[in-house]
């Protein structure tokens, strides 16, 4: 196992979630996760770069805020999906940006002992492996379907992005947290050394 990841860990880090805390499963698990990692003892937040919710829900959930004692922060403007391309387009590259920037305040603050990332898309999950080199923290991936099972995602592109995400990038994380037994025995199979 990594020395990173056998020091002490006091403050873990939720990324690659867009819907915090109103979400299905994902969303869910994450909440789950989170609790009981308070439970332990642990400083837990989850931060999205995508403002996801429609305009027309109804919530007292804001840009920051706590939920069920998970911290959470939005990266963008607002949690509320902005209408028209453009807006979007603007939100997400600020996200982008002002997440990155979050995590370094963070990590200079010493408050970013582990990340959990829960995503499988290969862009987002080498773009937080790169950070994890670059800021020296270790990160998990939340690991609850292959995409390469799915049928929707079926485009050349994200064939080869999903086939580079499950027989490369998967193993280069410091470890996982596989939702079913069938995804215990894949991720031994790939990475037996996490």
């Amino acid at each position: 196992m990594s020395e990173k990841i056998n020091r002490k860990i006091n403050s873990v880090v939720f990324l690659g979630d867009s819907g915090f805390p109103l979400g299905l499963a994902g969303t869910q698990r994450i909440t789950l996760l989170g609790r009981g990692l308070i439970e332990a003892g642990c400083e837990v937040r989850v931060i999205c770069r995508i403002a996801v919710w429609l305009n027309n829900v109804k919530t007292d959930y804001t840009k920051e805020g706590t939920h069920e004692g998970i911290q959470y922060r939005y990266t963008t403007d607002s949690p509320f999906r902005p209408d028209g391309k453009i807006k979007r387009l603007y939100q997400r590259i600020k996200g982008l940006i002002c997440e990155y920037f979050y995590l370094r305040k963070l990590n200079k603050e010493k408050r970013i002992d582990a990340v959990i990332l829960s995503t499988m898309n290969f862009d987002d999950g080498l773009r937080y492996k790169l950070y994890s080199i670059l800021m020296g923290f270790p990160i998990a991936v939340n690991l609850v379907e292959m995409s390469t099972a799915l049928d929707r995602r079926s485009s050349f592109y994200l064939k080869i992005t999903d086939w580079l995400m499950e027989n490369w990038l998967l193993k280069r994380f410091d470890g996982a947290l596989p939702i079913s037994d069938q995804l215990v025995e894949y991720y031994i199979e790939i990475a037996p050394s996490k």
